[in-house]
């Protein structure tokens, strides 16, 4: 097993991806733990969980859209072309979060993060799949899975010590 972790990160066409896609997953994943406070936060309303659920309802709803168009902007664009559209976009929308005035603009940016981040996790799958020879397809992917399981829990664990270390919106700079 280490052999097949040590021989995929060793194949420089599949490490820029894979480190893409944790970073891609991540992002998002920081901000978790604090929407639901930030919403407290920015409405002043006590019972906030339905508030919080539109806006994490928000952003899975574009992101399935936007998941939906990556083939057309593939197509057009390449991945590499796609990437570098998305990964600004990105960096913008969470500059745009963490000034966020209000539960509208909130709500609006977090589901334009969520359209962006349907845009390159597919598009950042495709490209390593693209990359990777048949016989290490395997191998490859179980990293991929990895990377993926590492940012879907160490994503939410970042942003709340963040949280914590440097207030609520101190996780969207990040």
């Amino acid at each position: 097993m280490r052999a097949d972790v040590a021989a995929t990160w060793r194949e420089r066409q599949i490490r820029f991806p894979i480190l893409a896609a944790l970073l891609a997953l991540c992002g998002a994943n920081v901000a978790t733990p604090v929407i639901s406070l930030l919403v407290a936060d920015i409405t002043g309303a006590e019972h906030t969980e339905a508030l919080a659920g539109v806006a994490f309802f928000a952003m899975a709803l574009a992101s399935a859209a936007a998941a939906l168009l990556v083939g057309r902007l593939v197509n057009r664009l390449g991945y590499r072309g796609l990437l570098r559209v998305t990964a600004p976009l990105a960096t913008v929308i969470y500059l745009g979060l963490w000034a966020a005035p209000g539960y509208p603009a909130l709500v609006a940016l977090l589901g334009a993060l969520g359209g962006v981040q349907g845009l390159q996790v597919p598009a950042l799958n495709a490209l390593i799949a693209s990359r990777a020879s048949r016989e290490r397809a395997g191998a490859i992917f179980g990293v991929v899975s990895s990377v993926n399981s590492i940012a879907f829990s160490g994503g939410p664990f970042l942003g709340g010590a963040l949280a914590r270390a440097f207030g609520l919106r101190a996780v969207f700079p990040v």
